[in-house]
């Protein structure tokens, strides 16, 4: 017995002495298969110019992995994702804007449930409010915030200087008529403020009107949060700003939607000030000439506001396509994207402030935050408004606003008669959106 096992423990030390040399001969691991994910965006060409350098510092982290660039401005972006949407060619990873949610996920199931990859990607980095009112359909997650955004006013220093406006103005919509009208005033071709039909509605009526109510614009149980007196004298101010000259004819500002910056009269600095998203400003600043210099002001208020209707909100979401053939690295690419110190490091705040405290914290130690955006962060912070949710960001009810707006810019409606087919366009809008989730 003794002798067996002795033969059995030469045997197995035999075995061990001859692993390495047998691990030697085994074929490498095999590598990972090849894979193509499409990412599409929107932007300027500083967000295009730091997310392709970020796609490249990935691909060769992940040599396997190759990523194809699908960017575009904002005009017609939405238009062509709701196509390939529709028509299953949609990209693997896909920028968003939260006014469209409501409305893509009601005409279909498109995006993967993030709440099945928490193992993958990290969302506690995230803040709770902006990933329940912004993220959160149901109990599915369809995306994670890019960056925090909120409203700031985006000012033109050599401006101020010139008509004497005082940089520390604490701005009221009153205020902003009285220096509009001096400045044009003085000089016709000249304008305090411009603005395109999205910052008319989404910035300028809807903050105006819900600083007075101090509610949302529609609330989650459907129902309108202000009645057509309150609308209507909203419209009346909006009016105002184009009589008195404060702001920059529609005829003109309409022909730079979602590209501002690209307007003629703000990089001649024929323009004092713009109602910006601070996910906007380094595009805005981009085309000014070298030497420009730019400050950042509260959006204006009421003296009796009963809150700032100037919301923290995604400044984008960042979503996968339910259909990728390559979930798991999709998944792999989009916690790098938003949390990696040194994807962070590569695309900075051109998406705004990041979203992710981690990413945040990186921008933060490294000084890589535009003060311009710190600055309308803590403005904001100092007065938060209600978050929207998803029936106010909503781009059919959106469209209802804007419809009207124009007509009534056009003297084709007053401001009571545009207020009459708002309300009227939202109650049919809303029992049909009301419907649909029965």
């Amino acid at each position: 017995m003794k002798r067996s096992f002795r033969m059995i423990a030469i045997l197995l030390m035999g075995m061990l002495l001859l692993l390495p040399s047998l691990a030697e001969r085994q074929p490498a691991a095999a590598k990972d298969a090849p894979v193509t994910l499409r990412f599409c965006w929107w932007g300027s060409d500083p967000r295009h110019k730091a997310t392709l350098n970020a796609l490249n510092a990935y691909m060769k982290k992940n040599p396997h992995v190759k990523i194809e660039a699908e960017y575009m401005g904002y005009d017609g972006y939405y238009k062509k994702l709701l196509t390939q949407l529709a028509g299953g060619t949609a990209p693997d990873v896909m920028q968003l804007d939260t006014q469209w949610t409501s409305e893509l996920t009601t005409q279909g199931d498109f995006f993967l449930d993030l709440n099945r990859y928490k193992t993958r990607i990290n969302t506690k980095v995230f803040s709770k409010a902006l990933i329940k009112d912004f993220c959160l359909v149901g109990n599915k997650m369809i995306g994670v915030p890019a960056g925090v955004s909120v409203v700031t006013m985006l000012c033109n220093k050599e401006f101020f200087d010139k008509y004497k406006i005082p940089a520390n103005t604490v701005w009221t919509w009153d205020k902003l008529l009285e220096y509009g009208k001096k400045v044009h005033d003085q000089n016709k071709n000249d304008y305090l403020i411009s603005g395109d039909i999205d910052i008319i509605n989404r910035l300028i009526v809807r903050p105006y009107l819900s600083q007075k109510t101090g509610d949302v614009w529609i609330r989650n149980d459907y129902s309108i949060a202000f009645d057509k007196k309150l609308l209507a004298e909203t419209l009346k101010y909006l009016s105002e700003l184009y009589k008195t000259g404060t702001m920059e004819p529609f005829g003109e500002s309409s022909a730079f939607v979602g590209k501002t910056e690209q307007n003629i009269r703000w990089i001649g600095g024929n323009i004092g000030m713009a109602f910006a998203l601070t996910s906007t400003i380094s595009q805005m600043k981009s085309t000014a000439p070298a030497g420009r210099k730019f400050f950042a002001a509260a959006l204006p208020m009421h003296k009796n506001a009963k809150q700032s209707g100037n919301p923290q909100r995604p400044s984008q979401l960042l979503a996968i396509n339910k259909s990728t053939r390559n979930a798991a690295e999709a998944v792999k690419f989009l916690n790098w994207f938003v949390n990696d110190r040194e994807a962070s490091l590569i695309l900075g705040d051109s998406r705004s402030t990041p979203a992710s405290s981690v990413a945040r914290k990186a921008l933060v130690d490294g000084a890589k935050i535009d003060p311009l955006i710190a600055d309308a962060l803590d403005y904001a912070n100092k007065k938060p408004g209600k978050s929207w949710g998803p029936l106010t960001e909503n781009s059919e009810i959106s469209q209802i606003n804007k419809d009207a707006i124009e007509k009534m810019i056009f003297d084709k409606l007053t401001p009571d008669q545009a207020a009459d087919e708002i309300l009227k366009g939202y109650k049919a809008k809303l029992n049909e959106l009301k419907s649909s989730q029965r």
